[in-house]
């Protein structure tokens, strides 16, 4: 078995997402930081590996696997110890759909939430925005850039408390987000809730009464996949 894992040590969801799988399944790799703050993603050395320019990428016996997501599901399916995907096709699909809608969110939401409250994109050169190899991170970071307004965040944030209802109407009646076992939509959402404590803004669970949810991340935040190394 040889796996390498070309991550952000810190601050990268979708990173995270990646790790916290590979702790649960027990699987041993190379860890490699590319440093985002550096600008390291676009280094042409990683831009061979990732054409895309975006972390995490998995090299295993050479293979390539990008997009969390897909090394996740990837990852479940070659290595069958501790599995994380359900086997009854419509918990399956649960599954896919919230981790879908993790990474929506995190697209629409933590991701400009992150840059406006970081204020990182007041760092970027108009250079950089212009030769980064996603056209869509172009235009993201050009919207930054003009700058967000008030109503802009608060709505922003308005769907995203939205979303977290949703999860906690799902976990007012189930011990995981796919019922009694915990799978890759727990692992999507344990990274999404802990970027939300990462920008100081945990105590909307407790503002809006999302208990279930804040039982939730507890219980996450004690397994061993996420103590001590993960974050």
């Amino acid at each position: 078995m040889d796996i390498a894992l070309y991550h952000h040590e810190a601050g990268s969801t979708s990173s995270q997402k990646v790790r916290l799988c590979l702790h649960y399944k027990g699987l041993d790799y190379k860890s490699i930081n590319i440093d985002l703050n550096k600008r390291q993603n676009l280094k042409a050395e990683y831009l061979k590996i990732n054409r895309h320019g975006l972390v995490p990428t998995l090299v295993h016996n050479e293979n390539i696997i990008k997009e969390a997501n897909l090394i996740n599901e990837y990852l479940d399916r070659v290595f069958h110890d501790n599995p994380l995907l359900p086997q009854e096709p419509l918990l399956l699909y649960q599954a896919q759909y919230l981790c879908k809608r993790q990474e929506y969110i995190n697209e629409q939401c933590f991701r400009y939430l992150s840059y406006q409250y970081s204020g990182r994109v007041n760092t970027l050169t108009n250079e950089e925005i212009q030769n980064h190899p996603q056209l869509d991170r172009r235009r993201f970071l050009r919207n930054l850039k003009q700058g967000l307004s008030d109503d802009n965040v608060c709505e922003i944030e308005a769907y995203l408390i939205n979303e977290l209802k949703y999860l906690e109407g799902i976990l007012s009646s189930n011990d995981w987000l796919c019922g009694k076992n915990y799978t890759l939509a727990d692992i999507s959402w344990t990274a999404a809730i802990c970027r939300l404590e990462q920008l100081g803004k945990l105590n909307v669970l407790h503002e809006k009464k999302l208990h279930y949810l804040l039982d939730w991340y507890d219980r996450v935040k004690n397994m061993d996949n996420f103590c001590g190394y993960t974050f």
